[in-house]
């Protein structure tokens, strides 16, 4: 976000891309009569109004339709409400607005919900003129919100994954295929990707969302314990009785799904275990001959090398073909081209929820910096630097002294023909990425010969097992 620029919380939208027509609709949580002339002027002022009396209903109404702005009306503040309350504000990030009765005014705790979480509040008996016309100011305020463009897969479950280039449009592809069918899919991408991110968007888009997601860093298990954790464990008591000691995660996520991170730490025979599993459906428990049959949706992922760790006898081959019924390829900030501005104004906006914060915006030097940098850490670090840079700056926008970069003083300008020749690469690389670096299918599809793809791609220091290995 530069300075002359407002965000909100990113739109609930369709998966893959987001529509500029944006209907003026206000989402209207009501405590009952009281709201009936508040509800009647905001239609008589062409709103279309959504009512719900329930949490629960409005839980439904918002997961299923698109909203920019929303009116809460208030009657108490009990634990149960503030809960429920809570429970909306960090699905939907909506502009809240309020109306309260005189006596929540002095309620601290009431105070500190209404300061987080409300573009503004009016009190009973409310003035339904200002309110109307609170409303259409949350509204404006929403349309001008850069992130609306941006092609974002957002779910029921609260998992945003924001990005609007070609890579991640086709990772979002990949990922609603992923959710419509019951196989192993293997998430690739460095650190910081977005990896159980993902893992959970396909879950929040299957038919078994509503069953608990379950994920394991196999990295932070000891050797020993892999098998135990994933596959349960039974012993023989002093009496002679079967008894089971813990249930594994793969029984634990029968018809859910289970992630599987950093599976490269897997010892041989864990990989063999879960091998024999991914070919029949079934496995038995540790010191059990017992077979038990299980569906879980099994997600793995690695920042690893695979395909090097197989040439190198350290992964199973056939495990790894096995695991790769669909693959999801978790492109690096670096190569998200237009991306990185749109993340930036994504965290400042979730950021924002914490009032307490003096920061406006984030500077166009603070831009300019970020996008010299190459992000190693990728959209992790990207978050973790405007999250602790919102918590320290001293200014009213971000400086790139504020996120620990370097401001040249150039503004980080190009000339036109040098972001001619970066976009050009940039989607070279994209179509490679595509096409699983095959290059006469990437040819074909950019519409230039095998010989021609070569030459570009020695123009642009394009090489193949470099790009694989990324």
């Amino acid at each position: 976000m530069t300075s002359d620029s407002t965000t909100t919380p990113a739109d609930e939208q369709s998966p893959i891309a987001v529509s500029a027509e944006k209907p003026r609709r206000v989402f209207f949580l009501s405590s009952g009569s009281v709201d009936e002339s508040a509800i009647t002027k905001l239609r008589e002022s062409d709103w279309e109004v959504e009512v719900c009396e329930t949490a629960a209903h409005a839980q439904a109404v918002l997961e299923q339709r698109e909203f920019h702005v929303a009116v809460a009306s208030i009657d108490g503040f009990s634990s149960e409400q503030n809960s429920a309350l809570q429970t909306l504000f960090a699905k939907h990030a909506l502009y809240w607005i309020a109306i309260v009765p005189p006596v929540l005014h002095g309620n601290p705790q009431f105070a500190e919900t209404i300061g987080q979480h409300f573009h503004d509040f009016h009190t009973h008996p409310v003035n339904v003129d200002a309110l109307a016309g609170t409303v259409g100011h949350a509204f404006g305020m929403a349309m001008l919100q850069p992130s609306s463009r941006a092609a974002q897969l957002i779910t029921n479950s609260g998992v945003h994954l924001v990005g609007e280039c070609l890579a991640m449009n086709s990772v979002m592809q990949t990922l609603q295929r992923a959710a419509r069918v019951n196989a192993p899919t293997l998430i690739l991408g460095e650190s910081g990707t977005g990896k159980s991110l993902s893992a959970q968007a396909i879950h929040a888009l299957s038919a078994q969302s509503e069953n608990e997601f379950l994920e394991l860093d196999c990295s932070l298990l000891p050797a020993d314990s892999f098998e135990v954790e994933i596959f349960g464990e039974e012993r023989i008591t002093a009496d002679g009785v079967r008894q089971v000691t813990r249930v594994g995660l793969l029984e634990a996520a029968h018809e859910s799904t289970l992630h599987l991170a950093n599976i490269t730490s897997l010892n041989h025979d864990a990989q063999t275990r879960i091998l024999r599993f991914l070919e029949t459906g079934s496995f038995s428990r540790v010191n059990s001959s017992a077979r038990l049959d299980c569906a879980p949706r099994l997600v793995v992922s690695t920042h690893d090398d695979l395909e090097a760790q197989v040439e190198a006898g350290q992964f199973r081959e056939d495990l790894y073909y096995r695991m790769r019924v669909l693959c999801v390829n978790l492109p690096p900030l670096r190569e998200r081209n237009g991306d990185l501005e749109l993340l930036a104004e994504y965290f400042f906006t979730y950021f924002t929820k914490d009032r307490r914060s003096r920061v406006k915006g984030i500077s166009h030097a603070a831009m300019a910096a970020m996008h010299r940098y190459a992000w190693p850490g990728n959209v992790r670090e990207l978050r973790n630097r405007i999250r602790q840079a919102m918590i320290l700056s001293k200014a009213n926008l971000l400086q790139p002294a504020d996120l620990d970069l370097e401001d040249d003083g150039d503004n980080g300008i190009i000339s036109l023909e040098q972001a001619r020749i970066k976009a050009e690469g940039d989607y070279i690389r994209v179509a490679l990425h595509r096409n699983y670096h095959n290059v006469t299918e990437t040819a074909q599809q950019l519409g230039v010969s095998r010989v021609t793809l070569y030459r570009l791609m020695k123009k642009y220091h394009i090489d193949i097992g470099t790009e694989r290995g990324r």
